[in-house]
């Protein structure tokens, strides 16, 4: 994994006796959460309803502690090498769908929305994870 962390190391991989809470810090206003946002609205309404509810059992499962690696090495749950603290969700449907959160060491019960796209190849991708880390990390 690049940073020697897997997806054991984070909490959505370790279930505790609560489920962790989800706090959204996700900018709703940036071009690739509306692309993203965009991208659902254009779909049948079933088939949205089908893929949110595939968007709401994963952050479901990793508010539980739920999320492992599957034994085809998918795995739903992948560290961000530049910044220990955050983590990737990944749900492959139709498209790669990424979201990002935080796992704040001061808040052991928390996880933190940062960031949402429709990945399209990896250079993008890497200004998604920098979006990411600013929400996270606004100072620096």
């Amino acid at each position: 994994m690049g940073d020697g962390r897997t997806p054991s190391d984070s909490r959505c991989s370790q279930p505790a006796a609560f489920p962790y809470q989800w706090l959204d810090n996700v900018d709703t206003q940036h071009p690739s959460v509306l692309r993203y946002e965009a991208h659902f609205a254009m779909m049948l309404a079933t088939q949205r309803a089908m893929l949110l509810g595939e968007v709401d059992e994963l952050f479901e499962a990793a508010a539980n502690g739920e999320l492992e690696e599957s034994a085809d090495d998918y795995a739903p749950l992948k560290p961000i090498v530049s910044d220990p603290e955050i983590w990737e969700l990944r749900l492959d449907s139709l498209a790669e769908y990424r979201y990002y959160h935080g796992e704040p060491p001061r808040w052991p019960n928390l996880l933190v929305k940062l960031h949402r796209h429709v990945k399209d190849d990896a250079a993008a991708q890497q200004e998604e994870i920098e979006q990411a880390i600013r929400r996270y990390r606004p100072q620096e």
